[in-house]
C-alpha cells in the first residue's frame, strides 16, 4: 500500500517539475501587467514553437528566451488548389447541354412567333390569357416545332368506301360519255369528267389544299403540363353552361359525364395531370368552346372564345401527334383515346379516327372490359363506367370498319359482358347507350363478314345476296323496334319551338339507316331484264334516303351552323353516302332530270356548312359538286334524252342496239360494274 501512494506522489511530481520548466518564471510576475495586442497573429517563433503569444512588442514567452520576436507582415495567402482534370466524356456532356441550351432560346422565340398568330383579331385576349391560367407555355423549352404533313388530299384515298364508289361513278359516267354519239354529248361535260378525276386524284402538300398549322412535338424527358390553357373563368363559365344547356350537352361529348369531366378539368388544371388527362380535358373544352362560342351575341365575345377553341385543337394535335409508342393500359388513357377517335371522325378523318380506336380497343382487351367476370373487385360505378367504354368503343369500331372496309377489331365471340340492364343504369347525367345501337352494331360487323369480307366474295353471288337481303330486313327491323332507353333518350332533346335539334337528328338517324340499307343492296347484282348496274331494292332505298334528306334540307336552312354541322357529319359523311352514288349513277344510265333534284339538295346541304369545318369536308363536297356538275350537264341535253327513252334503255343498251349486238351483252356490262364491289 505505501509502496503504490510512493509511486503515484513521484508521477505527479514529475509532471509538476516538467511544467515548471516549460513554463516561463515572470509569467506570473506579468500576468497582471496589462499587454497591448498589436498583431492579430502570433509571432513566427511562437507558431513555430507552438506556444501561446500574447502578441506583444516584443511578446512575452521572446522577451523571457531573450530571443528576436519576428511577426508576419500579412496573412499568408492560402495555396492554390489543383484543379481536378475532368475525362473527355464530362467535357463533351457540357458542349452537349450548351448545344442544348442554345436550342432551347430558339425554341423559345419560334413558340412565342407561332402563339402570336392563333387569334391576331383578339391581342388583349392572349395578354389576358396569359396572366390567369395556371399552366403556361411561358417557358416552354419543351418544345419544338414539328412539321405535319398534309394530309387533306390523300384522306379521301384512304377512305375505302367513299374513294370506291366515288370512283366507280366516275368511271360509269366516262363510259356513258364515251359511248354517246358526239352531239348527244354537250362539250362541258367532258373538262367536268376530267376535273372529278383530277379531285379524286391522290395529293400531296402544295397542290393548292391548305396545310394543317404547325405542331409542337413534346421533346423527349419534356414536362406534361407547359400548356398554355383557356383561362379558367371561361372554362368555367363554359362548364356551367353545359350543365343547364340540353342542347349544349347533346352537341358535347358522349363519352363522358359533365362531373366526370369536372375531375379530369381540375387536375389539368392544379398542374399535375398525365398525358390522358391532358387529351381528355382538351377534346372536352374544344367540343364544349365551339358551341358555345357560337351561343354568345357580342361579336368580340364570339372571337375571343373561338381563339380559346382554336388553342385547345393546338395542344390537342400536338399531344396527339406525339404520343409515345408504348401508352400504360389505363382507364383513363382508354377513354382519352376514344374521345380522340370522335374528335377525328367529325373532322371525317376516318383513317386517323381507325388508329387511336386501335389503340384504345387494345387496352379495353387488356384490361378485360369485354369479360362478364372481371379480373379484380370494382365497385358499381366502376363497372357501369367500364361497360360504358367498352361498348362505345365496340359500337364505334363496327361503323369505322364498315366505313373504311376493314375486319372489326372487337369480334362478338370473345364478348361475354352483358349490355341487357345498363341502359337502365347510365351513370351520373351521361348520355344513356341504348341496347338497339349495341345490336345495330353486330349488325353492321356481320354485314361486314358475311358481305364484303374477302372470304364473302369468294363465295358465290347467290348465298351472299340471299344473306345480303336477310341482313337488310332485319337492320330494318331492328330500326323500326322500340328501345325504352333511346325514346328517353330522344324525350330529353330541347324541345324549344325554335330548336330543329330534335326533328334533325331524327330526320339523321334514318337517313344514316338508309345509307347503310343501300350499302347492303348495293352488293346484290341486278336481273338481267332491268337494264341497270343497280337492283330495284337498292335504286328504292336509295331514292327513300335522299328524299329524306331533301325533307331535312328545307330545315337546316334556319338551323344554327353547329346544328348544320352535327347533321351532315351524322347523316352524310359518318355513313357510307351510297344513295348519292347511286342515283348519280341512275341518273346518267336513264338520263332522268327527275334525280337531279334530289342530288342538289345533298350538295346544297355541304355548301351551307361553316367556313370553320375542315378541309376534307370541303375535298368531299367539292366531289359531290362535280358529280352534280356532270349529271346536270350530260342529262340535260333534251335531244339526247328523248332519243334514249325512244328506245326504253340506257345509254349501253342504245350502243349495243345501233351496233347490232345482241341485248344479252347487257349481262356482262353489268357484270363489268358490278366488280366494285370485289374493290370494297
Amino acid at each position: 500500500m505505501s509502496r503504490t501512494l510512493t509511486t503515484t506522489y513521484s508521477s505527479k511530481e514529475k509532471r509538476m517539475q516538467q511544467d515548471a520548466l516549460n513554463s516561463d518564471p515572470g509569467d506570473d510576475a506579468r500576468s497582471d501587467t496589462p499587454t497591448k495586442t498589436a498583431h492579430p497573429l502570433s509571432c513566427d517563433q511562437c507558431r513555430q514553437r507552438k506556444v501561446r503569444c500574447d502578441r506583444g512588442i516584443p511578446c512575452g514567452p521572446c522577451s523571457r528566451r531573450r530571443e528576436q520576436c519576428v511577426y508576419p507582415t500579412s496573412a499568408k495567402p492560402r495555396a492554390k488548389r489543383q484543379r481536378a482534370l475532368v475525362s473527355d466524356g464530362y467535357e463533351s456532356k457540357i458542349d452537349h447541354l450548351s448545344v442544348k441550351l442554345d436550342n432551347v432560346l430558339a425554341s423559345i422565340v419560334n413558340l412565342g412567333s407561332s402563339l402570336g398568330q392563333i387569334d391576331t383579331s383578339a391581342p388583349s385576349t392572349r395578354t389576358n390569357l396569359a396572366e390567369n391560367t395556371p399552366l403556361s407555355l411561358a417557358g416552354s423549352a419543351l418544345f419544338h416545332k414539328t412539321p405535319v404533313e398534309d394530309h387533306s388530299g390523300s384522306e379521301l384515298q384512304r377512305d375505302a368506301v367513299l374513294a370506291t364508289q366515288a370512283a366507280f361513278a366516275t368511271k360509269f359516267a366516262q363510259k356513258a360519255v364515251d359511248s354517246s354519239h358526239l352531239q348527244q354529248v354537250s362539250p362541258d361535260v367532258r373538262p367536268c369528267l376530267d376535273a372529278l378525276r383530277d379531285e379524286l386524284k391522290e395529293r400531296g402538300p402544295g397542290h393548292g389544299d391548305p396545310k394543317p398549322p404547325e405542331t409542337h412535338g413534346i421533346s423527349a424527358g419534356a414536362s406534361q403540363h407547359h400548356f398554355m390553357l383557356p383561362p379558367i373563368q371561361l372554362a368555367m363559365a363554359a362548364i356551367h353552361k353545359l350543365k343547364e344547356s340540353s342542347h349544349l350537352r347533346f352537341c358535347w361529348c358522349m363519352e363522358i359525364d359533365v362531373g366526370q369531366f369536372v375531375d379530369y378539368f381540375f387536375t389539368v388544371y392544379s398542374g399535375t395531370p398525365s398525358l390522358a388527362d391532358l387529351i381528355i380535358v382538351h377534346c372536352g373544352l374544344h367540343n364544349l368552346l365551339v358551341p358555345y362560342g357560337k351561343q354568345q351575341k357580342d361579336k368580340t365575345s364570339q372571337e375571343d372564345i373561338k381563339s380559346q377553341a382554336s388553342l385547345c385543337q393546338q395542344n390537342l394535335e400536338s399531344i396527339l401527334a406525339n404520343l409515345p409508342f408504348s401508352i400504360p393500359s389505363t382507364y383513363d388513357f382508354a377513354l382519352a383515346l376514344l374521345m380522340a377517335t370522335t374528335y377525328f371522325v367529325q373532322r371525317c378523318s376516318m383513317s386517323q379516327a381507325w388508329s387511336y380506336l386501335a389503340a384504345a380497343a387494345q387496352i379495353c382487351l387488356t384490361l378485360g372490359y369485354h369479360r362478364e367476370v372481371p379480373s379484380k373487385p370494382e365497385k358499381k360505378q366502376e363497372r357501369q363506367r367500364r361497360v360504358r367504354l367498352f361498348y362505345l368503343v365496340y359500337i364505334m369500331d363496327k361503323l369505322l370498319a364498315l366505313r373504311l372496309n376493314r375486319p372489326p377489331l372487337l369480334r362478338d365471340r370473345d364478348i361475354t359482358v352483358s349490355y341487357e340492364s345498363y341502359g337502365e343504369t347510365a351513370v351520373d347525367s351521361s348520355l344513356p347507350i341504348a341496347p338497339k345501337w349495341i345490336k345495330m352494331g353486330m349488325l353492321y360487323g356481320r354485314i361486314y363478314d358475311e358481305i364484303f369480307s374477302p372470304g364473302a366474295l369468294l363465295q358465290p353471288s347467290t348465298p351472299r345476296e340471299t344473306r345480303a337481303r336477310e341482313l337488310a330486313v332485319e337492320l330494318d327491323c331492328l330500326f323500326d323496334s322500340k328501345d325504352t332507353v333511346e325514346e328517353s333518350f330522344m324525350e330529353e332533346l330541347p324541345e324549344h319551338p325554335d330548336d330543329l335539334l330534335p326533328r334533325l337528328v331524327k330526320r339523321a338517324d334514318r337517313i344514316s339507316h338508309l345509307a347503310i340499307i343501300t350499302l347492303i343492296y348495293r352488293s346484290i347484282q341486278p336481273s338481267s331484264n332491268t337494264g341497270s348496274a343497280f337492283c330495284n331494292e337498292c335504286l328504292s332505298s336509295a331514292k327513300q334516303c335522299l328524299e329524306e334528306h331533301k325533307g331535312a334540307f328545307s330545315l337546316l336552312q334556319d338551323a344554327e351552323p353547329s346544328t348544320v354541322e352535327l347533321y351532315v357529319q351524322w347523316a352524310l359523311l359518318a355513313a357510307p353516302f351510297v344513295p348519292f352514288i347511286v342515283l348519280f349513277c341512275h341518273a346518267i344510265e336513264t338520263r332522268d332530270p327527275s334525280h337531279l333534284e334530289n342530288l342538289s339538295a345533298v350538295v346544297r346541304a355541304l355548301q351551307i356548312l361553316p367556313r370553320e369545318t375542315p378541309d376534307i369536308y370541303g375535298k368531299q363536297r367539292r366531289v359531290f359538286e362535280l358529280m352534280y356538275s356532270v349529271a346536270c350537264k350530260y342529262v340535260g341535253e333534251s335531244g339526247s334524252s328523248q332519243h334514249q327513252h325512244q328506245h326504253g334503255r340506257p345509254f349501253f343498251g342504245v350502243l349495243l342496239a345501233e351496233a347490232g349486238v345482241p341485248m344479252l351483252g347487257e349481262t356482262q356490262m353489268n357484270t363489268e360494274m358490278q366488280s366494285f364491289d370485289t374493290q370494297m
